[in-house]
């Protein structure tokens, strides 16, 4: 292919060397072995740079050649152009290439699937051959090798997809022998036993090289950390005896010379301060040149640490025992601990902003200072004052310290008096002054040119001029500045074709229809990478990359290929939990992401267990109509056990859902039917217990800056959600809920974490009279929100002393962690909230307190909780407290 490829390249340098001006009379497409299914003739015309009736140039051949190369759906690619009595005649060879559609991975236990793919060098869509499978072959190999598994056997198939036209390739792994320390025979250890060394090698764990070279150079660090710099630790010999899969190591150790470090005149540092600043242990040497690095590292550390004048000397000497000591003199000198920074000649800016700047505080540091005087200066150039300069600090010392004071000229402040645009003709100068940050009347700031005129070039790139040209000019004119942008638009830039390269499950049109931009718009840089973000969200494909055709060559059609790595279609996960309040629950969620081939999403839910069992089925589309909005359809049927009573309900809504970095916006509507099979009516209201109909529609945001979802250290995190409740069929009550949380977790001294939360939830009615559904009644008690008490047991009674629900709610928890081991943590907690059905009846009867320890284990996806409540304010009948156990975070 090579040599084809060679011979095609010399045609073309000879005979378009042959050729004067003429015009393309005809250009002709010929495909070996028939055109693919997904490439028709026309799209690989529309991706040529030339056309019939333009004049030939040999760079325009050869940038048609470069854009079908770029397209990556050919293996060979070859262009004639012949001189005939009309022109020049073009004759495109094209050879298919044949492209690599699925990949899957079968056996990589223990190892999930996407940790193998990452070790692999091929993606869907990229061209194959079977040497590529090999190196594949080989790559699983190595990892698994490295992990610890030997003779792993490691098998492809390659199977033709006749609809899709490319090759299916699926790697199955046998998993090879583990092997076990026998045994670890370590030579040349004197100043430690060989156990130390041992030991680091977890020979109690299997035989994994990877970690074998991690241990072999942490002996290394520990033995240079404790004066031996020169220490070398290596695996003299392994011994693999595959028959009873143990292996046999012998380990060499050259400890080398023995180094003491002696420190004289330090009286400011410790030794152990001093010491980590030493080069010598870090790099190995001990001779001349490694003691002055040392020497000069001393004296930085002493300079950083207010003691200018600081002075380290080091001298070497060899003891009896041949063992080295190196022993550094220091003269500390005074430290100068400043007692105060003055700023004079500051007319404009305050001495706070000014000494803002600076990075010098509490120590003085001859070269730190000098940076505060740059940045200063810096400061003043980006508030307008051009000429503005700062002298050298001046320092005096005082009570033992030093003050210093900083002396600012102030020179005059330049103002932008006026900004000018020309050869701007298809975009008005009022929309590019709003797109800098030098604005007319403010200081003039010149660092922000460059962001200025980026800022103008995108603005232009997003409108389909992404070839303009800007260059600035500032004219000075006493105080006032004048900004002058000459801009050159050049050419408008569509796009062309939409090239998808990658795809075997999800249609070509399903993909352009769900990018922020299509063939024929005018080029956008913004709707490009609006597009690629979107396509990434569908959650159907693993990478999302789109690239330009004929972008570097300032084309005025702009090709886009994008390639997509498809995710697997189906997906099952199985999950089960338990908590004292919900008792036993699990679930079985079928997932298919790429449904009909259009990225859409389908799933069907089975949840059962003794309080709740449903069944869901659902569909989602995250690119409604091409737009951020994410729709979302679902059916259910669900029996519930609330412990007050007990229904079945079935029903069906949709929603929209739009994410905007951390904040997040729903809508959704609900159609529901519920049947109560057991229960009582609440004490004010005797017809709450009933069969109904109930539309609702919802609307819901969040806001959310935790710095994690598993383990929130800091951040924040509010929810508001308004329902608005329509009955049907039933009573014709008319109400809303509305429910309002905040939390935030605030992590101090490493270990420790207090999250607090409030919530708050109330029910108002429209109208007069209204009587409210039971299963919409809000709940207060149990592992969630009052711990102590058993689930949903406190607020409004019955006769009976049953607990039926309210229509105010509020809740306050403060939760103390400490971290103990890696994912273990005790918690401390307190709770307090009430349940009431109006405000005048809050009172300190009706808020219940609890508090109690807990263990937390934690998970990727949140901790499993075990608490003991202790009820504060216990009431006769009441128990002590209560023990929850469940799963997640309580807020």
């Amino acid at each position: 292919m090579k040599i084809r490829a060679l011979i095609y390249g010399c045609v073309i340098f000879f005979s378009t060397a042959a050729f004067a001006a003429e015009k393309i009379s005809a250009i002709r497409i010929c495909v070996a072995d028939g055109m693919s299914k997904r490439i028709s003739e026309e799209q690989v015309r529309n991706v040529l740079p030339l056309h019939e009736g333009d004049i030939f140039l040999p760079q325009k051949l050869d940038e048609a050649i470069d854009f079908l190369h770029k397209w990556g759906v050919f293996s060979a690619i070859a262009a004639t152009p012949t001189t005939v009595s009309s022109g020049v005649e073009l004759e495109f060879y094209l050879e298919p290439a044949i492209l690599i559609g699925e990949i899957d991975v079968i056996g990589n236990y223990p190892y999930v699937e996407q940790k193998i793919r990452k070790h692999l060098s091929i993606r869907p869509g990229d061209l194959y051959t079977h040497d590529r499978i090999e190196e594949q072959i080989k790559r699983i190999k190595d990892f698994y090798e490295k992990e610890g598994f030997f003779n792993t056997i490691v098998t492809a198939s390659e199977e033709w997809d006749d609809e899709n036209l490319d090759v299916k390739i699926a790697f199955k792994i046998k998993r090879g022998t583990v092997l076990r320390y026998k045994d670890i025979i370590v030579n040349g250890a004197k100043k430690y036993p060989a156990g130390r060394i041992v030991s680091a090698i977890y020979p109690l764990k299997r035989y994994r090289p990877r970690m074998l070279s991690n241990a072999v150079r942490g002996a290394e660090d520990f033995y240079r950390r404790h004066g031996f710099p020169r220490a070398r630790v290596k695996i003299l010999k392994k011994e693999f005896d595959f028959e009873n899969n143990k292996v046999n190591l012998t380990i060499d150790v050259n400890e080398g010379q023995h180094v003491a470090v002696d420190f004289e005149g330090n009286r400011g540092l410790s030794k152990n301060r001093l010491r980590k600043a030493l080069t010598f242990y870090k790099d190995g040497g001990f001779d001349e040149y490694e003691i002055e690095e040392s020497v000069n590292a001393l004296i930085a550390l002493y300079h950083k640490n207010g003691f200018p004048s600081a002075k380290v000397t080091g001298a070497r000497s060899v003891l009896e025992d041949q063992s080295v000591l190196i022993r550094f003199k220091i003269e500390e000198g005074l430290r100068h601990r400043i007692h105060g920074i003055d700023v004079t000649g500051n007319l404009k800016i305050s001495d706070l902003i000014i000494k803002k700047q600076m990075k010098t505080k509490k120590v003085y540091d001859e070269e730190i200072l000098k940076k505060d005087a740059e940045a200063i200066e810096n400061y003043y150039k980006s508030e307008g004052f051009l000429k503005a300069r700062v002298s050298p600090p001046e320092m005096v010392e005082k009570n033992g310290g030093i003050k210093i004071t900083v002396p600012v000229l102030e020179d005059g402040l330049s103002i932008i008096r006026d900004i000018e645009f020309s050869g701007n003709v298809f975009v008005s100068s009022k929309d590019l002054l709003d797109e800098l940050k030098n604005r007319i009347g403010r200081p003039f700031n010149p660092e922000r040119l460059l962001e200025d005129r980026d800022a103008i070039l995108t603005y232009y790139a997003d409108r389909g001029y992404p070839y303009a040209e800007v260059e600035h000019n500032v004219e000075h004119s006493d105080s006032n500045v004048t900004i002058k942008y000459n801009i050159k638009e050049g050419a408008l830039a569509k796009i062309g074709q939409v090239l998808v390269v990658g795809n075997s499950l999800t249609s070509t049109g399903a993909i352009r229809r769900a990018m922020s931009i299509q063939g024929g718009d005018k080029f956008s840089s913004e709707k490009i990478l609006d597009s690629q973000f979107g396509l990434r969200r569908m959650g159907a494909f693993n990478s999302v990359t789109i690239d330009t055709i004929g972008l570097a060559e300032k084309e005025k059609v702009v090709h886009l290929r994008v390639k997509v790595e498809e995710q697997k279609p189906f997906m099952v996960d199985l999950q089960a939990g338990y908590s004292t309040g919900e008792d036993v629950v699990a679930s079985m969620n079928f997932t298919n992401v790429n449904s009909f081939g259009l990225a859409k999403r389908t799933n069907l839910n089975l949840t059962g267990g003794r309080k709740i069992s449903r069944a869901e089925g659902g569909f989602s589309n995250p690119r409604f109509f091409g737009t951020d909005f994410e729709l979302s359809t679902s059916t259910w049927f669900q029996y519930e056990d609330k412990y007050v009573f007990t229904y079945l309900q079935t029903g069906g809504g949709f929603g929209f859902f739009r994410k905007f970095h951390r904040t997040g916006l729903m809508a959704k509507y609900d159609l529901t039917r519920n049947y109560f099979m057991d229960g009582s009516s609440t004490a004010a209201d005797t017809d709450s217990l009933r069969d109904n109909t109930i539309s609702r529609v919802s609307l819901s945001a969040s806001f959310d800056t935790r710095n994690s979802f598993s383990d929130p250290s800091r951040g924040i995190f509010t929810m508001v959600i308004s329902d608005f409740y329509n009955e049907i069929r039933g009573n014709e009550a008319n109400f809303a809920k509305l429910r309002w949380s905040f939390g935030a977790p605030i992590g101090f001294l490493k270990y420790f974490t207090l999250s607090q939360n409030f919530r708050f939830g109330r029910i108002q009615t429209l109208g007069s009279d209204i009587s409210i559904p039971s299963n919409q009644l809000l709940l207060l008690g149990g592992d969630d929100t009052i711990r102590g008490f058993p689930e949903n047991s406190l607020g409004p009674a019955n006769a009976a002393g049953q607990a039926t629900g309210g229509r105010i709610s509020w809740a306050y928890n403060a939760e103390l962690n400490i971290k103990v081991l890696r994912n273990w943590k005790l918690a401390g907690f307190y709770d307090m909230g009430s349940l009431t059905n109006a405000f005048d009846h809050i009172d300190l009867d009706s808020i219940r307190h609890s508090a109690g320890p807990g263990i937390r284990y934690i998970t990727p996806v949140g901790p499993l909780r075990l608490d003991y409540g202790i009820i504060l304010d216990a009431n006769p009948g009441d128990d002590f407290g209560r023990l929850h156990f469940s799963f997640g975070y309580l807020f």
